[in-house]
Parts: structure tokens; sequence; C-alpha cells
């Protein structure tokens, strides 16, 4: 039940909110939503991270540094 209200949260703030805050924000949420922890929590939003780099077509550097920024940002 609590998942479903973060999820909807999640949605919300995606619809409503901007660049990088909204993405990250999505990663946050769905390493919460699986209830992960430690090493695995990092392993998902770094891969969460990845994907949005790769759908902003960002590429070498860019693509590191915004992963990079995006795990940061995502406390992971």
């Amino acid at each position: 039940m609590k998942s479903i209200k973060t999820v909807t949260i999640a949605a919300v703030l995606c619809a409503f909110a901007g660049g990088a805050f909204a993405q990250t924000d999505d990663c946050k949420v769905a390493a919460d939503a699986k209830k992960l922890s430690g090493a695995a929590r990092t392993s998902s939003i770094r891969s969460c991270c990845d994907k949005q780099a790769v759908a902003k077509k960002l590429s070498g550097a860019a693509k590191q540094s915004s992963s990079d920024k995006c795990v940061k940002d995502a406390g992971g």
C-alpha cells in the first residue's frame, strides 16, 4: 500500500517537475519501491541513471558526468 502511494507521488512529481530533478527522483523512487539497500540500491540507481543518459543521447564524458550526478543526487 505504501509503495503504491510512493509510486503515485513520484508520477505526479515527474509530471510537474522539470529536468534532472525529476529523472533523479525516478531512480530514487524506483530503488525505494524495490526496497533495495546497500550495493544493490546503488547498482539499481546507477543502471537507471545510465539508461536516462542514453535516452538523452549522451556519450563519453557527458554520459559519465550525467550518470555520476544523477547517482549522487539520488543518494546512491
